[in-house]
């Protein structure tokens, strides 16, 4: 089951309630999720967790 109907109406609804909202034209779809996905999957392997937080703690 996705979840792709309640995106449309969700997009419907705002369109109505905000004039400049594009509707179901401004609705991002699966492709950006799905870059999404891989790159939260690229950087869990490149950065192992624990790893980032030391970086960052290093740079402040």
């Amino acid at each position: 089951m996705d979840n792709a109907g309640n995106c449309n109406t969700t997009a419907s609804e705002l369109k109505k309630l905000i004039p400049t909202f594009g509707g179901s034209a401004a609705r991002t779809r699966c492709f950006p999720h799905i870059i999404n996905l891989i790159a939260k999957v690229h950087i869990s392997i490149s950065y192992p967790l624990g790893l980032a937080d030391e970086k960052s703690r290093l740079i402040k």
